[in-house]
């Protein structure tokens, strides 16, 4: 797959105004037909990008609506795990008190 230079695309363009059909131009230049429609229809061409830039908007969405999903599941995990942890494992609540009491002299 080629990309097409502004020379040609020009000359697709003028084929075209001068009653080539799609079909022709696509075989002359070794291209699909979707990509002379695209050159020669400028409202599909506008259709087109509006889809294209639709399609990415509502993907960026999904993933950054299924990022914050994920971040509030690990955070309800951490603090359930946490506080299993902390009624469980005496070692564990003495350190984390005493890490408490650290930080608020630290603030104090």
């Amino acid at each position: 797959m080629t990309k097409l230079t502004e020379k040609e695309k020009e000359e697709i363009k003028k084929l075209y105004a001068e009653g080539k059909t799609l079909e022709e131009i696509a075989e002359q230049f070794g291209i699909a037909l979707s990509t002379v429609v695209y050159w020669t229809n400028d409202k599909y061409q506008t259709n087109l990008r509006k889809n294209n830039r639709d399609y990415q908007k509502r993907l960026y969405e999904t993933n950054n609506k299924d990022a914050n999903e994920n971040k509030e599941k690990r955070k309800a995990y951490m603090k359930e795990y946490m506080k299993n942890r902390y009624h469980n494992d005496e070692k564990f609540r003495l350190k984390l008190i005493e890490r408490v009491k650290k930080n608020k002299l630290k603030q104090g």
